[in-house]
């Protein structure tokens, strides 16, 4: 192992893997963790190597999913297609190919709300098939990316599915370099790099050729969320259900804008029209429980939590919800058991981390989490996290211990000057 792969203390560990110290600790002791020792005594010094880190943590997860994935009730059906929108292209003159890709559209949402990767397995084989069909069709290539785009975010950061998705969204854009959905994927080709100027000029120019478009809105969206803008989201969100109420990625997407700027009435409002839409999706039953739990109203958030149980046996969204939960009710041993289980980083369960240990008094542990994941938060995360609206949320009263805290007022200064800086560049988007 290289000098440059070595981090020196449990400070630089935990920064690496975007964890507590303390969770840290507890991987080495009860998942062994390979961390080395200079010296016998309970305070040598310690230090790990990246690539043994990784593949250690990629064993782990692949073993703990393949055991949830055991635990899935086989044989659900594909899902009717969604019906295209009437000034949308036509996919192909082939039939199966028209077919195969609004099956894969609708396969894609379902995805989001159960985050099955056999959903996604699907999709991949349905718009294979249409660019078997068609080779010749753009929006074969536009799914295949969004698909791969999906993947990335949600299934690991895996370089390989980067690959694919640029190559596939460049593949659409050579096709059709007018179309707005394909501006769209070259967008988002930019944007996992962190070239954001030329997200933002690929949006923006998607916005101009298909201006007020439902699709397009939401795409840029979820950009802006990215970005850490989610005040900008929510009138893109709200234009799009003024369309179509129905819109159930909409609902949940601007419920958790909503959730991050302390608008929980809000947030509860289009968390419950979500969970109407989508009643068996244990995403969104952790996120009404989530909603609940920061309103105060513990028992209700518990019902919540253990129909999202029943519903998705083991998994790592209850158990971070349920972290939450026994933090609010003071019992810091059971809230750390719930987030002890080894599992892929996100930014929720990230913020749900913070959350509560800041509620149990361990405040640098908190920031020194808060402020690493803000330096190295997007190469792990996907997205510019513990931007300035949601660490300014008053009514979140889990951070009430930080505020005073002289760490966290420079962390919320500098996310200010960011927050600033960027609308200024972003314009109308």
């Amino acid at each position: 192992m290289s000098q440059g792969d070595r981090l020196e203390s449990w400070k630089e560990i935990s920064a690496y893997l975007a964890r507590t110290s303390r969770t840290c600790q507890r991987w080495e002791a009860e998942y062994g963790l390979p961390i080395h020792r200079i010296g016998e005594s309970p305070k040598a010094r310690v230090f790990a190597f990246k690539g043994e880190l990784d593949a250690w943590l990629e064993r782990v997860l692949r073993e703990t999913e393949a055991r949830e994935a055991r635990s899935v009730i086989p044989g659900r059906p594909v899902p009717e297609a969604a019906p295209p929108a009437p000034d949308m292209p036509a996919v192909s003159r082939s039939a199966i190919a028209a077919k195969s890709y609004w099956v894969g559209r609708t396969v894609i949402e379902r995805f989001l709300i159960t985050r099955s990767p056999a959903d996604l397995a699907l999709a991949v084989e349905l718009f294979e098939k249409v660019r078997d069909e068609d080779p010749s069709s753009p929006l074969a290539y536009l799914g295949l990316g969004d698909v791969y785009r999906w993947d990335y975010s949600f299934q690991g950061m895996k370089p390989h599915r980067l690959d694919q998705m640029t190559e596939n969204y460049a593949k659409a854009f050579q096709l059709a370099p007018d179309l707005a959905a394909t501006n769209v994927g070259l967008g988002w080709s930019r944007y996992f790099p962190g070239d954001i100027a030329g997200a933002s000029e690929a949006f923006g120019r998607a916005a101009e050729i298909k201006p007020n478009d439902p699709e397009v809105d939401l795409e840029i969206a979820d950009f802006l969320i990215g970005l850490g803008h989610p005040d900008r989201a929510v009138r893109r969100f709200t234009r799009v259900l003024a369309g179509s109420a129905a819109r159930t990625r909409a609902r949940w997407l601007r419920a958790l804008c909503h959730e991050w700027m302390g608008d929980y009435a809000a947030a509860l409002a289009d968390s419950h029209t979500a969970l109407e839409l989508e009643p068996t999706s244990s995403y969104l039953r952790c996120m009404q429980a989530r909603l609940r739990i920061l309103t105060g109203d513990l028992p209700e958030a518990e019902a919540e939590l253990a129909v999202a149980e029943a519903l998705s046996r083991k998994s790592g969204d209850v158990d971070f919800t349920k972290a939450l939960l026994w933090a609010a009710r003071g019992d810091g041993r059971r809230a750390e058991d719930a987030l002890a289980r080894p599992a892929r980083p996100t930014v929720l369960r990230n913020y749900v981390v913070t959350m509560v240990y800041a509620a149990l008094g361990d405040l640098e542990d908190t920031l020194d989490l808060i402020a690493s994941t803000i330096e190295s938060g997007f190469s792990k995360l996907v997205t510019h996290a513990y931007f300035y609206l949601y660490l300014a949320n008053p009514n979140n009263h889990f951070y009430d211990p930080l505020r005073a805290h002289p760490r966290f007022v420079d962390i919320l200064a500098r996310q200010k000057r960011r927050y600033d800086e960027e609308s200024a560049r972003l314009g109308d988007l």
